[in-house]
């Protein structure tokens, strides 16, 4: 999103034209890359779960969760917006995803497709094995 030489005021306008506050309708928690089966099973239980998704940008994996900030209106503007948290004033619009799409190297929705290639994953690192045995 290009703010070179707008007010603030533009800026905010652009975003809620735009992409209507996407940031403030999801989190996203940075994971440790599983390794132990319970690992994958937590991640699958967490896809157990409506709008919640798990994806890999390079080596990072992560959880998102599609919820709204219960301080959005029905216009998505904020209704807390001067005593918001800091997360929220650090935001840097300039970094705003809109819109460009994310590029994952990984992503899960449902927890059949994680199990899908969970499977997949083990019976290819079963064969590496059995090759240099």
């Amino acid at each position: 999103m290009r703010t070179e030489g707008k007010t603030p005021a533009e800026i905010l306008a652009q975003c809620r034209a735009k992409c209507q506050s996407k940031c403030c309708r999801y989190l996203v928690i940075p994971l440790p890359p599983p390794r132990r089966v319970v690992e994958f099973d937590e991640l699958s239980w967490f896809l157990a779960h409506q709008s919640v998704s798990v994806y890999v940008q390079g080596r990072r994996w992560h959880l998102e969760v599609r919820t709204p900030c219960k301080y959005l209106d029905e216009a998505n503007l904020c209704t807390n917006y001067d005593r918001r948290p800091q997360v929220c004033r650090d935001y840097d619009i300039e970094a705003c995803e809109y819109p460009a799409q994310p590029k994952y190297s990984l992503r899960f929705d449902t927890r059949e497709q994680f199990d899908r290639w969970v499977k997949r994953r083990r019976e290819a690192q079963r064969r590496r094995r059995a090759r240099r045995a």
